[in-house]
């Protein structure tokens, strides 16, 4: 079915999911702030959203690589929670910018810190979503298994 040079697109979408986990990680060693002298990494009360966002993106990379068997699918179960961790790390980046505009902080949110945790989270929920709709197209596409018809008892 697919020669040796291409990829599938499970693989594809589940190396975009891995990399939504360093991109979010990383974003802990870029600035948030456009001050010089702010340093790297996010405010400390700030850090722990950050952390969090990682640590579900690592959950749900996690659940979409190890409930496949090779050359299947992943199962509903690991989409449901690849989805909601990916859903939980956007929310957790929009809840870093919300605390930073309430706060008068809006200069965190200069920086390419919370601009590569926001683009990490949405990568994976992007991931989800197609993951999610290849897994509704190929079983749409997949015919239904020739089941043997039931005779009718005639009556006398």
């Amino acid at each position: 079915m697919y020669s040796r040079l291409t990829l599938r697109p499970m693989t594809v979408i589940r190396a975009v999911q891995f990399a939504s986990v360093v991109v979010t990680a990383w974003s802990s060693a870029k600035p948030w702030g456009d001050e010089l002298g702010i340093g790297k990494g996010p405010p400390g009360h700030l850090e722990r959203q950050l952390v969090g966002a990682a640590l579900l993106l690592l959950l749900g990379s996690l659940a979409m690589i190890f409930t496949a068997h090779k050359g299947t699918k992943p199962g509903r179960v690991a989409l449901a929670v690849a989805g909601i961790s990916s859903l939980g790390a956007v929310g957790l980046a929009l809840s870093v910018r919300s605390t930073a505009l309430s706060s008068d902080q809006a200069n965190v949110l200069l920086g390419g810190g919370w601009m590569w945790m926001a683009a990490g989270a949405c990568m994976s929920l992007g991931a989800t979503a197609s993951a999610l709709a290849l897994s509704k197209s190929e079983a749409a596409e997949e015919p239904a298994p020739n089941r043997p018809k039931k005779k009718k008892k005639q009556g006398n």
